[in-house]
């Protein structure tokens, strides 16, 4: 079935990309959820991005219900469906953790871009640029900063616009900060 909709699904992204969109993100925090299914989800990833001329991006978090985080498998497990997956990009998150992510790259060697989560929008506490940068750090030393994108762990859908602004403020100073700029 999943590979049906993917099929129906690859249809419907060939007219957007025919229309002129560059890049596609797939949001998936089912993987977090069911890690035994995922490399039949990678398939079906691969088969609705099949022939399609974009960049092709995979956010994967553990969920975002109400600000929370409801799934906790630890992104190494999920290697092998990572590498099986053609992606181009993927988004984790990363600064709330309560595991090192970073041994993900010891056991995959993506050679995409890596949107890394160093905005925590479960929180109203607002990051400093100073902090943003610090959790950027240890992340340059298996990317290159062409490679990297600073990013929230997630989206903003429930978090109050005054607090997204400002953490998002605090994501652009981060990055001037580490190119030495702020």
């Amino acid at each position: 079935m999943a590979l049906a909709y993917a099929a129906i699904l690859n249809q419907e992204l060939r007219e957007v990309v025919s229309a002129g969109c560059e890049f596609i993100q797939f949001d998936e925090p089912a993987w977090t959820a069911f890690p035994e299914e995922t490399l039949w989800a990678a398939e079906a990833l691969n088969e609705a991005r099949e022939g399609l001329n974009a960049k092709i991006g995979l956010h994967v978090c553990g969920g975002n219900a109400r600000r929370k985080r409801v799934y906790f498998t630890q992104y190494d497990e999920l290697a092998a469906a990572f590498a099986f997956a053609r992606i181009d990009q993927v988004s984790l998150e990363y600064c709330t953790l309560n595991y090192n992510m970073l041994t993900l790259w010891d056991k995959w060697d993506f050679k995409g871009e890596f949107a890394v989560g160093v905005i925590d929008q479960r929180s109203d506490t607002m990051e400093t640029p100073e902090l943003v940068a610090a959790r950027t750090r240890p992340v340059l030393e298996y990317f290159s900063p062409e490679r990297l994108l600073l990013a929230s762990e997630c989206g903003f859908q429930h978090v109050p616009l005054d607090i997204t602004r400002g953490k998002l403020r605090a994501l652009v100073a981060g990055a001037r900060t580490l190119r030495g700029q702020g």
